[in-house]
């Protein structure tokens, strides 16, 4: 049982890397190039989006909120609840 608390929370610390770094990546490129792209499906097709920061700023800071700061902050909390938690077993 042991072995697989430590396995479950060496995952979650991956898992939340992975999250920091991606967050990290798009709000790099994103403040760089002044756009965010996105495709998603709705009804069946696929939709590609750009948003630019100086057509529609208040969806370009939204987004970069929800897909950059957002997974960045999350992935740091839990990191460090795996990692403390780690620690204290």
């Amino acid at each position: 049982m042991a072995m697989l608390k430590v396995g479950f929370l060496f995952a979650v610390a991956f898992l939340a890397a992975v999250a920091m770094f991606m967050g990290a990546v798009m709000m790099i490129t994103s403040l760089q190039n002044g756009a965010i792209s996105i495709s998603y499906t709705s009804g069946g097709r696929s939709i590609d989006e750009t948003v630019m920061r100086a057509a529609d700023g208040a969806r370009f800071w939204r987004l970069f909120w929800m897909m950059g700061v957002l997974p960045m902050a999350l992935g740091a909390l839990a990191c460090w609840l795996s990692v403390r938690k780690l620690r204290a077993d």
